[in-house]
């Protein structure tokens, strides 16, 4: 066999393998609305590496029946998931350009960051007992971003893969339950004020 053909047939592989993976996390999600706002999220990454709308259609049909998305609060959907997004892209702004972060570790921030409210991003800086109250969730968020980054680093297939996403909900997981959030919270408190 030519060495050209087997190489490509390899690439197509992996480039199919790849699309099937990236709609898995589907089949878990119960709620309607962060089910098509986690398709659309879906799809556009994979627009955006290139796939055609066609591939992405057939592939997202094989996992969930979209015929069921017609029971969506669409204007609730569209207009929560364009918050969330604009949060995210402004969030990952200003870790990319005014901190300098790395492109990745930017977006897995930010992702976090979004779900937490502006005003408990600064309740920190208010005084210190604010600070007390609100760092521990902060601080959490900020170490599962970590991990999940980190997780990508150690599988060595970059943040879009399943095992990378498994390894960084797992560490997640264990961020969320332990108190090293706290722990953590309680010198940054100190070092603020």
């Amino acid at each position: 066999m030519d060495l050209k053909i087997k190489i490509k047939q390899t690439l197509i592989e992996e480039r199919q393998s790849k699309l099937n993976e990236s709609f898995v996390e589907l089949s878990d999600i119960e709620d309607k609305s962060y089910l098509v706002e986690r398709s659309i999220t879906i799809s556009m990454k994979l627009l955006e590496e290139g796939y055609t709308i066609e591939e992405i259609d057939k592939e997202l049909s094989e996992v969930y029946d979209v015929n069921d998305w017609g029971k969506i609060d669409w204007k609730e959907m569209i207009l929560g998931g364009s918050l969330s997004m604009a949060k995210e892209y402004i969030i990952e702004y200003i870790l990319k350009e005014l901190f300098g972060t790395n492109k990745e570790f930017a977006h897995e921030a930010a992702v976090v960051f979004s779900n937490l409210s502006p005003t408990d991003l600064l309740k920190p800086f208010k005084d210190e007992s604010s600070c007390t109250e609100s760092m521990p969730k902060i601080t959490k968020a900020l170490l599962v971003a970590l991990g999940r980054h980190l997780a990508g680093n150690v599988t060595g297939v970059g943040e879009g893969n399943l095992a990378t996403k498994g390894a960084g909900n797992l560490f997640g997981q264990v961020i969320m339950q332990s108190n090293v959030g706290e722990s953590l919270s309680v010198n940054f408190c100190k070092i603020i004020h």
